[in-house]
């Protein structure tokens, strides 16, 4: 279960870094483009930037770290102390503040959901008592 976890994840920062390079760039490092030389930042504050302005605070977890790829067009957001209800419960926020699902698995384990709205792409992976969320601004769109 664990590896399939893990391939659904990979699948949707596959997915995402594909998507995110319609504009013709050449994705760097990796197959979803993160460098992996950008350090987590510790935080436990919502960041308020022109990445997150595009999506709402979760009314549930901590944010644990951030790591800021805005160059690329990306930001991570990593929250922990979430449940999988509240995951969900998120999601069902975004999706009634006009974003589009693109593509949603899960299992006992996990659950990966790729969003859409207008020129942003917003992937949402849930594991144990943590929630990642990867906002890519398609800057072509």
């Amino acid at each position: 279960m664990k590896k399939m976890s893990c391939m659904l994840l990979m699948i949707f920062a596959i997915m995402l870094g594909c998507m995110s390079c319609s504009d013709g760039t050449n994705v760097k490092n990796g197959a979803a483009g993160l460098d992996p030389s950008v350090a987590p930042e510790y935080t436990a504050v919502w960041p308020e930037n022109n990445m997150t302005a595009h999506i709402p605070e979760p009314q549930s977890g901590t944010v644990h770290y951030v790591r800021d790829y805005s160059e690329d067009g990306r930001y991570e957001i990593v929250l922990k102390d979430i449940s999988r209800d509240e995951s969900a419960a998120y999601v069902g926020e975004l999706k009634a503040e006009g974003y589009t699902e693109l593509a949603a698995e899960g299992n006992a384990a996990s659950v990966g959901t790729m969003l859409k709205k207008d020129n942003v792409f917003l992937s949402v992976a849930y594991s144990g008592t943590g929630l990642s969320l990867l906002i890519t601004v398609d800057k072509a769109a």
